[in-house]
């Protein structure tokens, strides 16, 4: 297992930088001084934070602010004492929701582009909102028919 080395190496081994010339020497040691002190790591890091999430936050309170300034010419707008106004109930109506699932079937095997396969499964469901406004009324009640394809991710091992 003892390997010869190659001659190339051997020398390039012995091998020793040259020293400096006393004239660069002197200039890198008068240089030396006039180099700025480098800041804290700390400080930088928090500074790189800092600026972005304030840009942030000062766009997401300007736009929070001229919403509510678009919502206040849309406010009601007090009335002249003279007039008289009927208060509106506002009575929240029961509401009976509920789900059926019609049919679920499989469609097929398809490979991702991460080359991992998943199964598409189509689902169809009766969504059925029945509202009950009381005794005297009639319950009326809104079916809607959804339909979804969904791929499943099939583990393989």
């Amino acid at each position: 297992m003892n390997e010869e080395k190659d001659p190339v190496e051997i020398l390039l081994e012995r091998m020793r930088p040259a020293d400096l010339n006393n004239d660069l020497m002197a200039r890198l040691t008068a240089a030396r001084g006039t180099i700025a002190p480098a800041r804290s790591h700390w400080f930088g890091g928090i500074l790189r934070w800092l600026t972005p999430v304030g840009a942030v936050a000062a766009v997401a309170l300007l736009t929070v602010k001229v919403l509510d300034s678009g919502t206040a010419g849309t406010a009601v707008k007090p009335q002249s004492a003279g007039v008289a106004t009927t208060p509106v109930a506002t009575k929240t109506m029961p509401v009976l929701v509920q789900d059926n699932m019609l049919k679920a079937r499989e469609m097929g095997v398809i490979v991702g582009p991460n080359r991992q396969p998943y199964q598409v499964m189509e689902y169809q469901w009766v969504e059925s909102e029945t509202i009950v406004p009381g005794s005297n009324a009639p319950a009326v009640r809104v079916e809607t028919t959804r339909r979804h394809i969904v791929p499943v991710e099939l583990e393989v091992y």
